[in-house]
């Protein structure tokens, strides 16, 4: 296989605060649609969300999913639906 060579690019070229452009999301996007082709287990899916997650809290902080989901407590004393009642419960007629 031959060698591709690059040119370097010029300090004054690189502008960290410039809007991306399209060219950058399109590359973006086909990173994103490679890694997804490439991921084949459980372990890939779970290491590569969370570098995802990762790197939106350090790219928006503000928009970061949270960390720990809060689970809702079952209440006391409520029953399924369509549950059958207890022969203590019966309504009597």
């Amino acid at each position: 296989m031959s060698k591709v060579r690059v040119l370097k690019v010029p300090a004054a070229a690189y502008d960290p605060d410039r809007p991306v452009s399209s060219l950058l999301k399109s590359q973006i996007q086909q990173l994103q649609v490679a890694v997804l082709h490439a991921v084949d287990t459980e372990r890939e899916a779970s290491d590569c969300i969370s570098t995802l997650n990762r790197l939106l809290v350090r790219l928006r902080p503000h928009i970061a999913p949270s960390p720990h989901r809060a689970v809702a407590k079952k209440k006391p004393g409520r029953k399924k639906a369509g549950a059958k009642k207890t022969a203590g419960a019966r309504k009597k007629r």
